[in-house]
């Protein structure tokens, strides 16, 4: 194997495919997941690629098929024509083994199948002898808002403030009592989370978590909308302080099918927790529950309104943005908001977000007993109805059903929580989501519906 591809210097690695965004997202994968310092070229198709390799010696070359200007095939050709030692995969939605005729199979070192980039970087990785090696350090400290630890009451270990993001002050020993001032005395200084540091019994300890998560949501005290912000807000810090591990695994389902359960419950009462909804909280927990409040109420409109189906749209929800950590990515309408946006993130942060769809499509992917087509839902999450969305760029006729639904409650909701409700014209907001294709294909009975309800309720 050469030199460099052993880590030693610079590897210089040259990108092809006609869609920018895919050539982002693999340059991504690439520096996300290979060691030693990398150079990238990148190119929109084989004639722009053979004129970068004319005058570069590249180490590795991952190249579409399709492509407007020139097929990948036509980059192979040239590299086997003038003996060039490099090594070309192909990272497309078409396998070079079906296309004999254009390929020399013998000359592909890899191939890539769009839209698992995430997993074939990995391989390739793997392959090349490559990968980075990171030590897997289990998280110490978990979260625990404040809202669980006074159901809670008696403390299952001890309790500790973070004062900074490496250090830790115990401010509760096992066995004391969380009381009605000390909730106060935090919430009053805008702490909502402490944190446990977890020895001994893990298991035991998500237990007694997931125990008063379904005390929350089964409790008839709280509004629904209470019941849904304090654990989405718990169960999401949870899955990304102590990351995917199967004590949080469960957390999460036990969260997302009790919430399915309390949407599935009869349209008034969802319809009149959404109205009623003063949307204080934070991001994303407070998007979660618009959008999957919303998803529920035109669900049923649709005659959407099977449990299982209110399944799928809440564990979407919930893993839509997990991968996202920057809030101001999260709160991007859509692919046009992140255009006009795109200068106030670096590089890395377009990167991830570009990213994030087939990074939460393998997230669930990864997930034992999901229900089918979650995983498409979350991948489908940034398409367009006019076909310029990410990162498939399908139109309104080619986005699955349910995708949609996700879509346009998606773009409504964040555009209401990024504008106070009382300031919104929802004509206005209608008659722009009309012109942006949202009343074609797959979207047109939802958007019928979803405007019906606003215009009736405004």
């Amino acid at each position: 194997m050469d030199s460099v591809l052993r880590g030693c210097g610079v590897m210089k690695v040259l990108v092809i495919d006609d869609e920018s965004d895919i050539c982002d997202i693999v340059s991504f994968y690439i520096e996300e997941y290979f060691k030693g310092e990398i150079s990238f070229s990148l190119a929109s198709g084989a004639p722009d690629a053979i004129e970068k390799i004319k005058h570069t010696q590249f180490d590795l070359i991952l190249c579409d098929h399709n492509m407007p200007s020139g097929n990948g095939n036509l980059v192979q050709q040239y590299l086997l024509e003038n003996r060039l030692d490099v090594k070309y995969v192909v990272c497309s939605s078409v396998e070079p083994c079906d296309l004999p005729e254009l390929y020399n199979l013998e000359h592909v070192y890899f191939n890539i199948l769009k839209p698992n980039i995430e997993n074939g970087i990995i391989k390739l990785c793997s392959l090349l002898d490559l990968q980075k090696v990171n030590d897997i350090i289990e998280q110490e400290y978990i979260p625990i808002g404040i809202n669980l630890l006074y159901l809670i009451r008696v403390m299952p270990s001890d309790i500790y403030i973070s004062i900074s993001s490496q250090k830790y002050l115990k401010c509760f020993h096992q066995g004391e009592s969380f009381t009605d001032g000390d909730k106060q005395k935090y919430q009053n200084k805008e702490i909502f989370f402490l944190f446990a540091k977890v020895e001994g019994d893990k298991e035991l300890f998500f237990k007694l978590i997931n125990n008063t998560i379904s005390q929350i949501l089964t409790s008839k005290n709280k509004t629904i909308e209470n019941k849904l912000l304090e654990t989405h807000s718990q169960v999401s810090e949870i899955m990304k302080s102590y990351g995917f591990t199967p004590e949080s695994i469960e957390l999460a389902k036990v969260t997302i099918n009790e919430t399915a359960k309390i949407l599935t419950k009869g349209d008034d009462e969802i319809s009149k927790a959404w109205l009623r909804m003063t949307l204080f909280g934070s991001y994303p927990s407070k998007l979660f529950v618009l959008q999957s409040t919303l998803s529920s109420i035109i669900g049923k409109k649709l005659k959407w309104s099977t449990e299982s189906t209110m399944q799928k749209i809440v564990m979407a929800t919930f893993f839509q943005d997990l991968n996202l950590d920057s809030l101001e990515l999260i709160k991007l309408v859509d692919y046009h908001d992140f255009l006009t946006k795109k200068h106030l993130f670096n590089l890395k942060e377009c990167e991830n977000y570009l990213s994030h769809p087939i990074r939460a499509k393998e997230m669930i992917s990864k997930l034992k007993n999901v229900p089918a087509d979650v995983d498409k839902i979350v991948l489908e999450q940034h398409e367009l109805p006019h076909g310029d969305g990410f990162p498939r760029k399908l139109n309104s006729h080619q986005i699955f059903p349910l995708s949609a639904l996700l879509i346009l409650t998606g773009v409504i909701s964040k555009t209401i929580l990024n504008m106070p409700k009382a300031n919104i014209n929802f004509e206005i907001l209608f008659n722009d989501l009309e012109e942006r294709g949202y009343n074609k294909g797959n979207f047109k009975e939802i958007f019928h519906h979803t405007s019906t309800f606003f215009l009736q309720n405004k």
